[in-house]
């Protein structure tokens, strides 16, 4: 064993707060380093079956991925294991050795509970946004429907009264038109919540610009719009949802961010329809602005909208000030 000792350079592997374990070919733990060995409560028990590791619990099973690595020699992937009785999620890193012509495979592992948390959040946050819309929308039709037809209702069974005259009648009729007209009014309205007009009218691009072009108008911010190869026979929800994003992005660098400019990019790379966006104002740290209060949700729900589509999502967490993000969405989908 001294040969495998040697490649783990000693010091390394136990001073770290990442968790180290090689596992032989009968898949039983036959080193660790220090937390490894206090976290999985491994002791004195070597060689320790990863079998008592295993946790049977979605994405993956951490045995089965490991058989697999004897054969592949490498792979990357997201496991629960068992923790003090507990299911925790890991990230781990498996790599296949030979060391005198046996097997052996070094994993690397760190707990990834922030990320399965976050994704949680992510997910009661967009659920909790699809309910207040619906609320939203059944409280329009309830409240600017309703009262209209109700009352239509009410003159039509005037109309069919012998009791009324025939002047009587030809007001109803008026009334009734008056009130249909209205309700047609609001039917639009409502119909403009879900799909803004000036998507349907002017298509995608035009309908960024002009947005753009009233911001720029008050001087007090200035949007640089930059757009390339962006086709005209996008989906409606493509459209929709990047017109969405937009608008709400640069709604909270107007709240919120102290900003002087925004540069927005939206063009076509690899199949890709992508989108950029940056501005200089203050910033923000992005996991306080998704996991502390209410400020965050509305990037939560642009991130949502995203994966919604099989899109991806960056921010550049480098930068001292100023937002920079990436969005991406495959358009061949």
């Amino acid at each position: 064993m001294s040969d495998i000792n040697s490649l783990l350079y000693k010091d390394f592997f136990n001073d770290t707060d990442v968790l180290h374990f090689i596992i032989n070919s009968d898949y039983a733990i036959i080193q660790s380093n220090k937390i490894a060995t206090k976290i999985f409560n491994i002791k004195s028990e070597l060689p320790f079956d990863i079998r008592k590791l295993q946790a049977i619990k979605k994405p993956t099973h951490f045995f089965e991925t490991i058989s697999d690595v004897f054969e592949n020699k490498e792979k990357v992937f997201e496991c629960y294991l068992i923790q003090d009785k507990n299911t925790v999620p890991y990230k781990v890193y498996a790599k296949r050795i030979e060391v005198e012509g046996l097997f052996y495979i070094i994993c690397t592992a760190h707990t990834i509970i922030d990320k399965k948390e976050l994704e949680d959040q992510i997910l009661k946050a967009v659920i909790e946004t699809e309910e207040k819309e619906r609320s939203r929308f059944a409280k329009d039709l309830h409240d600017g429907l309703g009262p209209l037809l109700s009352t239509i209702k009410l003159y039509v069974h005037e109309l069919k009264s012998t009791d009324s005259s025939e002047e009587e009648k030809q007001e109803y009729i008026k009334y009734i038109i008056e009130l249909l007209d209205e309700a047609v009014t609001n039917t639009r309205e409502i119909s403009n919540n879900l799909t803004p007009q000036i998507i349907s009218t002017y298509g995608l691009v035009k309908s960024i610009d002009s947005f753009k072009n009233k911001v720029n108008a008050t001087q007090k911010l200035k949007i640089n719009f930059f757009n390339q190869d962006v086709p005209e026979d996008l989906s409606k929800t493509i459209k929709l949802t990047l017109f969405r994003i937009i608008i709400e992005l640069i709604n909270n660098t107007i709240n919120h961010a102290s900003a002087n400019c925004i540069y927005i990019g939206l063009y076509v790379k690899n199949n890709k329809l992508h989108l950029d966006y940056k501005d200089d104002g203050i910033g923000f740290n992005l996991n306080d602005a998704l996991t502390k209060g209410t400020s965050g949700i509305g990037l939560i729900n642009i991130i949502n909208r995203i994966k919604s589509m099989s899109g991806t999502f960056s921010f550049n967490e480098k930068l001292t000030k100023g937002v920079e993000m990436k969005f991406s969405i495959d358009i061949n989908k």
